[in-house]
């Protein structure tokens, strides 16, 4: 469990970056918000339903995660950081097939709008820092030594007596 201020202090970043994001979405609102499927059903559209759920989720779940008192359980640990990197993935995905399909990549709005540089990749790796960072796996090949003793605090050894012949 991470300590309260560091969770706090987690929980105030997250807050500043979904404010952030959403108020970025809203800037960008004919880019964020529209129907991936009014086109019908393609790899394409797909990719683009996963890109609305990955920028709901970049601004939803973090706050969430860090609002409760938690422990970083495996489980936890990567459905923080696979819904936080969805966004990020899936747009990769897309500039991928762009380029297969039509032979030109589709980053062009990164130079004209340089905020969806921290959009797509500055606050999902920040995120993906949090959760590598908070989450420690445990490794059974050593054993948990929580308790640990101070010289003088050191339970006493038993002393071999020599057995003399």
């Amino acid at each position: 469990m991470l300590k309260t201020t560091t969770r706090i202090s987690h929980l105030h970043l997250s807050i500043l970056i979904s404010v952030s994001l959403f108020l970025i979405t809203l800037t960008f609102k004919s880019y964020f918000y529209f129907r991936p499927f009014e086109a019908g059903f393609n790899l394409l559209s797909l990719l683009q339903f996963l890109t609305i759920i990955g920028w709901i989720s970049l601004i939803a779940i973090p706050p969430l995660y860090f609002s409760s008192e938690y422990k970083w359980t495996p489980s936890k640990y990567y459905s923080f950081i696979g819904l936080t990197t969805l966004w990020t993935t899936s747009t990769v995905l897309i500039k991928l097939y762009t380029l297969v399909t039509f032979g030109t990549i589709w980053a062009g709005y990164l130079s004209t709008y340089p905020v969806m540089i921290y959009f797509e990749w500055i606050a999902p790796l920040v995120y993906a820092w949090i959760g590598f960072k908070n989450y420690k796996p445990a490794n059974p090949s050593r054993p948990n030594r929580e308790r640990r003793y101070r010289e003088e605090d050191r339970p006493e050894r038993p002393v071999r007596e020599r057995l003399e012949d």
